[in-house]
C-alpha cells in the first residue's frame, strides 16, 4: 500500500488507523503515540496554528516516525562522530530500502526546506514559501488558495497528512517484522525501535 493513500478528512479532525491485529504492547504505544498526536495538535490549536510554530513543530513529529523506521530497519540515526544524521541523510536512507517512493521523498524534502526557512530566516519570503509549497506534487487533496486558507491550517494539514502516511507505513512494516520475530526476542525487538 502506498502510505500516501489516505481519505481526506475534514478541517480539524485527527482520525487514526487503528490496528486490531498488533499484539497488545504495541497497540499501547500506538495508542501512545496517538494520545500525544492529539495533545500536540491540541498545543497548536491554542497557539492558532501560528505558521512558524506549526512548521518547527510539525517536522518534529516527521522526523519522530522517520527515525522509528530507521531503527526498525536496523539502521544508525547517528553518524561516526556520535551525532544524529541530517533529516535528508535519513530520508536518502529509507528510501534506498524501498520504503519511500521517489515522489514522498521529494515532498518530505520540501517540507523540511520549509521548515529551515521558518527556522533560520526572520523575514519569510511569501513568494518563496508559495513556490516551494507548489512543489509538493502528491497532496492534490490540500488547497493551494492561500487567500482563502490560513497559512498555519495549510501548514497543518500537509504535514498530517505525511505523517500519517509515515505512521501507516510503519505500522505495516513493523507487523511484517514480527512475523519475523521468535517470541522470546519480541521484548528485546520491541525496546529496541521504542527508544
Amino acid at each position: 500500500m502506498d502510505p500516501l493513500e489516505f481519505e481526506t478528512e475534514k478541517e480539524g479532525s485527527v482520525t487514526e488507523t487503528t490496528y486490531t491485529e498488533l499484539p497488545d504492547y504495541v497497540k499501547k504505544e500506538s495508542n501512545k503515540a496517538n494520545n500525544a498526536w492529539n495533545r500536540f495538535v491540541n498545543q497548536l490549536d491554542k497557539l492558532g496554528y501560528e505558521p512558524r510554530a506549526t512548521v518547527i513543530l510539525c517536522q518534529v513529529v516527521i522526523e519522530y516516525y522517520i527515525n522509528r523506521v530507521l531503527l526498525l530497519l536496523n539502521q544508525k540515526i547517528k553518524n561516526e562522530n556520535n551525532k544524529e544524521k541530517r533529516f535528508d541523510e535519513k530520508l536518502k536512507i529509507i528510501k534506498n530500502l524501498n520504503f519511500l517512493n521517489e515522489e514522498y521523498h521529494d515532498d518530505l524534502l520540501v517540507l523540511y526546506e520549509i521548515r529551515n526557512i521558518y527556522a533560520h530566516e526572520i523575514e519569510i519570503s511569501k513568494p518563496r514559501i508559495k513556490h516551494k509549497l507548489n512543489s509538493i506534487k502528491h497532496l492534490k487533496h490540500v488547497t493551494r488558495d492561500y487567500k482563502t486558507t490560513e497559512i498555519g491550517k495549510h501548514y497543518f494539514r500537509l504535514f498530517d497528512s505525511y505523517r500519517k502516511g509515515l505512521q501507516r507505513g510503519f505500522m505495516e512494516l513493523l507487523i511484517k517484522e514480527i512475523e519475523k520475530q521468535d517470541t522470546d526476542s519480541l521484548d528485546d525487538f520491541f525496546e529496541k525501535i521504542t527508544k
